[in-house]
């Protein structure tokens, strides 16, 4: 399901790196929680926050196409990136999200040898709604 207009917008983030207790090679942009709420307003109904928060992941750990050293990120923590969102909200029924693009990250894939990833901009999800 798609949510209508289409239109660009820029914004940043910060890389952060995976937690310890989390999968290595995971890493993600945490980008302004108001951004979100401003998107989940337009549902017109309450989206819990995703775990850590509004986020972009960019490094996917097992799930990459291949396989990189998880060291090679920690130059980049705390780094901030610039990227491209479009504001059509999209979902699979759960989770609530806007496709983005960044240039920035697209370099950092590429230094580490990861092909170019689809990105997109987690804002919320319903995972935890009680359904009647």
């Amino acid at each position: 399901m798609k949510i209508e207009t289409n239109q660009f917008f820029s914004s940043e983030g910060i890389i952060e790196l995976s937690p310890p207790d989390n999968k290595p090679g995971w890493t993600i942009v945490s980008v302004c929680p108001e951004l979100a709420r401003y998107y989940s307003y337009f549902l017109r109904r309450k989206l819990a926050p995703p775990a850590r928060g509004p986020h972009i992941t960019f490094t996917a750990g097992e799930k990459e196409s291949v396989s990189f050293d998880f060291s090679r990120l920690d130059r980049y923590k705390g780094v901030k990136i610039q990227f491209k969102y479009n504001n059509l909200i999209w979902t699979n029924g759960q989770a609530f999200w806007l496709d983005c693009w960044s240039n920035d990250l697209d370099e950092i894939r590429e230094e580490l040898g990861l092909l170019p990833r689809r990105l997109h901009l987690t804002i919320g999800n319903i995972k935890n709604e009680i359904k009647r």
